[in-house]
């Protein structure tokens, strides 16, 4: 961040702009950017799908069954990523610090070990017939007939199969016995489970920061009262909203804040991008060299502040497609 960059920012935006240290940054100078925003809920537009919903209502089912899978895919759009960046806005402090030690980022998702044997996938394509009738009907259906299955197997693989589906039969009649178990007992065998890894959900990332202040002037004393301060008002949730008369029976949501490295006036042109974040936890040791210590002012003469951010919203694909991305992306 240039000087000029800076003293931009402060006539536009005055007291609401601070930044630790107050020495010159040049163009090649890298920092971490930290605007504070309004944040209003996203929402759940759940009467305007209802709505269109109904409006299918005496058409022939062909056409009821496209209009509703498009109304399931618009129904994402009511919230979520796309609608929280248009809903973040409105900045209400600008805050500058410098790069903090033992930056990372971490890309995860959730993958689970998973089953399926062949005894299961017979009940997933008759899985009405298993419950509500018969299980031999229904495994007739599957199989053709049993007999014709079983003329074709040794007498080891017959027992074993008849096992699995007595357990079976006996499941779907309320026991507490699975195909697998009563196949071991009788054979000494077990279906193949056809194990495999499966995508099972997203999770959202988490950032650690932390910072060391350690004012050398008055000046820069005011600065990091000024940086501490907001972030803890900012962090905080309203408990009285503007223009209710239900002042007291609500929470209103705390602000939330965008994360930029930066160098000079553009983003980082390598380390990762945040996307809009939460404050979740924020801890101040007043004594960062374990000794209490203050200047002529009350200052303390260091202190080390630690952030903790998560992301409003998981990180997709489709979201190094932007074509403000720079270096690796997210």
């Amino acid at each position: 961040m240039t000087s000029s960059y800076y003293n931009s920012k402060i006539k536009k935006y005055g007291n609401n702009v601070c930044r630790y240290p107050l020495k010159r940054l040049d163009r090649d100078s890298d920092y971490l950017a930290i605007k504070v925003l309004d944040y209003t809920a996203p929402g759940l537009s759940l009467v305007e799908l209802n709505k269109k919903w109904k409006n299918t209502e005496g058409k022939p089912i062909e056409t009821r069954i496209s209009e509703g899978v498009q109304i399931l895919k618009d129904s994402p759009l009511s919230t979520g990523t796309s609608k929280n960046k248009s809903n973040i806005k409105n900045t209400k402090y600008w805050i500058y610090l410098p790069i903090p030690e033992n930056i990372s980022d971490r890309n995860n998702v959730s993958w689970g070990e998973d089953t399926l044997n062949p005894v299961d996938i017979a009940t997933l394509s008759f899985g009405s017939d298993f419950i509500k009738n018969n299980p031999i009907n229904a495994l007739q259906k599957a199989f053709g007939t049993v007999g014709n299955v079983l003329e074709k197997l040794s007498p080891e693989d017959k027992n074993a199969l008849l096992a699995g589906f007595s357990g079976l039969a006996y499941g779907t009649l309320g026991g507490n016995v699975s195909p697998n178990s009563v196949t071991s007992r009788a054979s000494g065998r077990i279906f193949n489970n056809n194990m495999e890894l499966l995508f099972n959900g997203i999770k959202i990332r988490t950032f650690q920061f932390a910072f060391d202040f350690a004012p050398r002037n008055a000046d820069e004393s005011r600065e990091v009262k000024k940086i501490i301060n907001i972030l803890k008002r900012t962090m905080s949730p309203k408990g009285t909203l503007s223009g209710s008369n239900l002042s007291g029976l609500f929470l209103s949501a705390p602000h939330v804040y965008n994360l930029e490295y930066m160098r000079g006036n553009s983003k980082h042109p390598f380390l990762n991008q945040f996307k809009p974040m939460a404050l979740t936890d924020m801890s101040i040791n007043y004594t960062g060299s374990n000794t209490y210590s203050t200047y002529h002012d009350g200052t303390p003469v260091h202190m080390q502040v630690s952030l903790t951010f998560s992301e409003l919203n998981p990180i997709y694909s489709e979201d190094y497609d932007e074509q403000d991305i720079k270096g690796v992306g997210y």
